[in-house]
């Protein structure tokens, strides 16, 4: 039997709900869950306004002290950005990011 239908969406998609705090190449959002997403995921879309970008979600914080590795709909949490490229993603409230979650079997990411 194949286990991927074991396996969580490998596009991840969240809604930006509120920018809290850009600068230094990150970006510090309040995001709701779309689809299934993970420490590690690659953002390359914004939905809307089709901006091609760039940046990796380096952390999940549930609640001000609490990180999670995963991030499930329809919750809502902090996220760290990381731009991959030069400079900080430009990111409004109201964004689709979509993009790619890594793969669960890889080494340092749970599987849950």
């Amino acid at each position: 039997m194949d286990d991927r239908s074991q396996r969580p969406p490998l596009e991840p998609k969240v809604q930006i709900v509120e920018v809290t705090s850009p600068g230094n190449g990150q970006l510090v959002v309040v995001a709701r869950c779309l689809a299934t997403t993970r420490v590690g995921a690659r953002f390359h879309r914004v939905k809307g306004n089709d901006r091609d970008i760039a940046p990796a979600l380096t952390e999940i914080r549930r609640y001000p002290r609490v990180t999670v590795d995963v991030m499930e709909p329809p919750h809502a949490a902090q996220l760290v950005l990381t731009a991959s490229r030069t400079g900080t993603p430009y990111l409004a409230v109201g964004d689709i990011l979509q993009g790619v979650n890594p793969d669960p079997g890889a080494a340092g990411v749970r599987d849950e």
